[in-house]
């Protein structure tokens, strides 16, 4: 697909695997999670970007708190789509967080691989928002390189699908959107949220803005 000018927010839910988060993170980091399950304003992710990357800082090899510390930069420039000067702070680092999270992820545990290609694609999308005109084409297509990496890695990730799905609904037909084919991706992605993650601080976004969307189409 071409340029696209929305997307939403998109866990990997993880059944029957062994995985490395790399070291161990403190007892901090469930507390930050379950925060995050709440979040919604542009002042709460800023504020557990900043949480998260202490903790980033004090475990340099766990690939989770620079993730999450990515993930709240992006949530936050989602936040902000149709204001692009205030998106640049968030977009250069959820790019940074996100590749740091992609150097510490073992690429021989393709779930966690699925969700960090994930969130390097929310990364590269934030960056359209700044200019739909002169980043459009360039982001666009990381973008969706990214998601298909994710889909690859893990088929039945849901957050792969989630931001899949949005970007079609919300994408402009000119432009290579499709609402229809965008709530045929979302639909299939919903049921896939219900697996239990590994633990507690595993990825688990996702499903609330799902269904938002969904009901969104169908009003």
């Amino acid at each position: 697909m071409n340029a696209r000018f929305y997307l939403s927010f998109a866990i990997i839910l993880i059944t029957g695997q062994n995985f490395s988060a790399g070291a161990q993170a403190g007892a901090a980091l469930p507390q930050l999670v379950k925060r995050l399950d709440a979040a919604t304003t542009e002042a709460e992710y800023k504020s557990l970007a900043g949480e998260f990357s202490k903790e980033a800082e004090k475990y340099k090899n766990n690939w989770l708190c620079a993730y999450y510390t990515g993930y709240c930069h992006a949530a936050a420039g989602f936040l902000l789509n149709k204001d692009g000067d205030k998106v640049i702070p968030y977009n250069k680092a959820a790019e940074e967080y996100a590749l740091k999270a992609l150097a510490l992820t073992d690429t021989a545990h393709k779930y966690e691989l699925s969700e960090v290609y994930s969130l390097m694609s929310m990364a590269y999308r934030t960056h359209i928002f700044i200019s739909p005109f002169r980043y459009g084409k360039k982001y666009s297509e990381l973008s969706d390189e990214y998601i298909a990496k994710a889909k690859k890695a893990n088929p039945l990730n849901p957050r792969a699908l989630y931001l899949e799905g949005t970007d079609y609904y919300f994408t402009p037909r000119l432009f290579g959107g499709n609402k229809d084919k965008g709530i045929g991706i979302l639909k299939k992605a919903l049921p896939l949220f219900s697996s239990k993650p590994v633990n507690s601080t595993y990825p688990r976004w996702g499903k609330r803005e799902c269904e938002q969307v969904i009901k969104m189409a169908d009003e």
